[in-house]
């Protein structure tokens, strides 16, 4: 049996967001799917951040990660590249927001390293990014107890859905909101497209609620 570290393993993208809402607006917030599980996973457990981010990247941001518990020694940054940004406001309702524009940046050519750390892990979260990078790495992880979380987003679902049907098959836990659990899964109700999901891979699925908190 391969022993496991006891810390999550995050892949997913590093950000900074430009937001509009009917309250306010707010420019250059540190943002990304991996961020935002780190933030909040550092509560309970250590974790290690697997990004990427360019030489504008704020050291006051990285400082903040580092405080909270976060390993960032996994973090690429790139001479000269720019940190994905991403602008969009929320004026019509707090779940689907309107993109103003979108800047990859460094974000574009991410490929994450899977090496012996990551793929013995017992815990990883493949955050919100591409379908082929989280069916590559969910490929390459070896531990058999390992637990599998996997969070998308409707462009995914749109776009790439026979992919991310691939990546269900080799996780364990799937995150989604319910307009994404209802486009993914074609029902109508929340209790068939969560029954749909988990005959396609997953043990659990869990379908948040963001705007009723």
């Amino acid at each position: 049996m391969i022993k496991s570290d006891p810390k999550v393993h995050v892949v997913g993208s590093i950000a900074y967001d430009d937001i509009t809402t009917p309250v306010g607006s707010r420019s250059d917030l540190l943002a990304g799917s991996a961020v935002y599980f780190s933030l909040a996973n550092s509560i309970y457990s250590k974790v290690s951040m697997i990004g990427t981010i360019g030489s504008d990247f704020n050291e006051k941001d990285l400082s903040l990660l580092n405080s909270r518990n976060i390993d960032t020694s996994k973090i690429e940054q790139i001479n000269n590249g720019k940190t994905f940004r991403w602008k969009g406001n929320y004026l019509k309702n707090y779940e689907d927001p309107e993109t103003i524009y979108t800047s990859l940046g460094v974000f574009e050519d991410f490929s994450p390293k899977v090496d012996s750390e990551l793929s013995n892990s017992g815990f990883i979260f493949l955050a919100n990014i591409s379908p082929d990078i989280q069916l590559s790495i969910s490929e390459k992880l070896k531990n058999k107890d390992r637990v599998v979380g996997l969070d998308s987003m409707n462009h995914w679902i749109l776009e790439q859905k026979e992919k991310l049907m691939e990546v269900m098959k080799n996780i364990d836990i799937f995150f989604l909101n319910k307009g994404e659990a209802l486009k993914l899964a074609n029902k109508k109700t929340i209790e068939e497209s969560a029954k749909y999901i988990i005959e396609n891979g997953p043990k659990l699925c869990i379908i948040k609620d963001g705007k009723n908190g």
